[in-house]
This record gives C-alpha cells, sequence and structure tokens, in this order.
C-alpha cells in the first residue's frame, strides 16, 4: 500500500493536495502531487513546494515523515502554514459489474486531480489493466484492452458526483455508452481471497 500525505490551510492554495510517496530521497521518503513535490533536502529541512524549485514551505524538524513535522518557515508561501496529516485510502473491491474484468481487488497508487488513482492490486504496469480515477468533473473506470497492438482505452462506467473523496463513496455510478455494460459496479472496502473453508476467509494487505 502506497503512503499519502494531505497538505491543507496553506496560504498558497497550490500547496493544499493529495501527495504520493515515490521512493526516498536523502533516506527520508519523497511524496509528489503532478508538479508539486514535499521532500527532505540536502541541507536538513522539510520542504514544500513545485518541482521546478520554488520553495512554498520549511521545516527543519528531523522527523521521519513530513505530518510529524511542523512548517513554520515560508519561501515564497503565503501564510498561514499548512498542516500535513497521512491520508489512507484502503483496497476496494468492485463486484456485480457487466464488464467482468472490471470486478477485482483496487488499490490507491497515484493522485490525480487532487483525488488518489486506483488500479488493479498486484498488477504492473497497472494501467495495463483498468483503473478508477477522477478526472476533475467525474469519476471514471476505465482502462485498456489486453490486446497490445490496440492501446486505444476503453470506459466503462463514470459518476458525476467527482466531489466524493474515493469511488465507493460515490453515490450514483453509470454506463460508459463506449464500452460499459449494466448490470452498474458494486464497491466494498476490504479485499478478502476466500477459500474453501468459509470461516479461514483472510484479509489481503
Amino acid at each position: 500500500m502506497r503512503d499519502f500525505m494531505r497538505v491543507a490551510n496553506a496560504g498558497t492554495a497550490d500547496a493544499n493536495n493529495l501527495y504520493v510517496q515515490n521512493g526516498e530521497l536523502n533516506g527520508k521518503p519523497y511524496y509528489e502531487s503532478d508538479t508539486r513535490e514535499i521532500k527532505w533536502d540536502d541541507y536538513g529541512r522539510w520542504k514544500i513546494g513545485t518541482k521546478s524549485g520554488n520553495v512554498y514551505y520549511m521545516s527543519d524538524d528531523d522527523v521521519e515523515t513530513p505530518d510529524l513535522a511542523t512548517f513554520n518557515m515560508t519561501g515564497v508561501g503565503d501564510t498561514p502554514y499548512p498542516t500535513v496529516t497521512k491520508a489512507n485510502f484502503p483496497d476496494l473491491r468492485i463486484k456485480g459489474a457487466g464488464v467482468s474484468r472490471v470486478n477485482s481487488c483496487y488499490e490507491a497508487y497515484a493522485v490525480a486531480n487532487g483525488f488518489p488513482k486506483y488500479g488493479k492490486k498486484g498488477i504492473w504496469p497497472i494501467e495495463l489493466e483498468v483503473y478508477i480515477e477522477n478526472t476533475g468533473d467525474a469519476w471514471e473506470i476505465h482502462g485498456r484492452p489486453s490486446m497490445p497492438d490496440n492501446p486505444a482505452p476503453q470506459y466503462y462506467y463514470y459518476s458525476m458526483d467527482y466531489n466524493a473523496e474515493t469511488p465507493d463513496l460515490v453515490t450514483t455510478w453509470e454506463v460508459d455508452k463506449n464500452d460499459g455494460e449494466f448490470p452498474l459496479p458494486m464497491f466494498s472496502i476490504g479485499c478478502l481471497r476466500f477459500v474453501s473453508n468459509p470461516s479461514k476467509a483472510v484479509k489481503r494487505n
């Protein structure tokens, strides 16, 4: 499961977003969100800024992750200072969808337009399969066909309930006329790997 951080309450609105860990830098986790980043720099400070070099906020707290730091210095950022909190997104399971390849277990692995983006758990590269993302004006379930000679994306389901924080909180899904099929998908939290004895069903991490 990927680690996510949410920056909020910053005077510079561009800093306020969801960030996902992408490796490490200088021995501590590195987080990114489109053109933004949170990093532990060469001088021993946490920085929130842009990948192009603009630094909005800083903290010299030597802690393992930025949610444990107090950001009380500004670069080009405006007060008030931001708060950084860890964001947790459990695995999701889709079942009942008319497009059978949609029915699977999904994990949050990236950020799209300030929302978590989900892909099939255990599949890599994720975007060669089915994935779920917020495009800014809709939640969409789409993917790419399994045939390598036909890389065009397929569109299965969508919802205009784009303000829902995660796709399991969406109130109404619609069938996309391009590639979707009824019935509509049903979401549940957590993924279970079922065995012959139901009492021994285990949760997949």
